[in-house]
């Protein structure tokens, strides 16, 4: 019989990952799960992320995600701007870390989108805006915050989100 694999992390899993990095409260580990569980099940009808198994999502996307926590915490207390969510990492990640920060999720893509409005609401992020749209329209109509950290993953290459984060 095949073993039918799936993206969810478990509690046990959350809570070895993080506590080695200092931070590891039930709030957080409850929306880290719920954010695993909604993406396992969109993922079923729409790929979302490359991962294949909770192990991968844990230490290649989680994990990663979770490392520039530190610097995000470092920074001024300003609106944070995540470039091409897609799937919510880094940006679902980062709210969820800290979720009184005010943060824009922007993806063209309407069930990218659609995706993170809906885990978003159900990680119980308040602060969260979810933009369906290109950075540039919502830049050039003031739909965003003009001062505002930075952040992309797989949006394009370095100097191209540079150059989108300097407009």
């Amino acid at each position: 019989m095949v073993q039918k694999r799936s993206l969810i992390c478990s509690q046990e899993q959350l809570e070895q990952a993080l506590a080695g990095l200092g931070e590891a409260d039930q709030e957080l580990l409850k929306r880290l799960g719920i954010f695993t569980e909604l993406l396992d099940k969109w993922s079923r009808a729409q790929r979302l992320v490359g991962w294949r198994d909770a192990e991968s999502l844990l230490h290649e996307g989680l994990l990663d995600a979770w490392a520039a926590v530190p610097l995000l915490d470092q920074s001024s207390p300003r609106p944070v701007i995540d470039l091409g969510s897609g799937a919510g990492l880094p940006g679902l990640i980062f709210a969820a870390a800290r979720p009184s920060r005010e943060f824009h999720l922007i993806e063209a893509r309407r069930k990218r989108a659609s995706f993170l409005t809906a885990a978003a609401r159900a990680m119980g992020l308040e602060q969260v805006q979810v933009h369906r749209a290109r950075w540039e329209q919502l830049f050039e109509e003031g739909k965003v915050p003009l001062r505002g950290l930075v952040t992309a993953r797989a949006f394009a290459p370095p100097a191209a989100v540079l150059g989108a984060a300097t407009r």
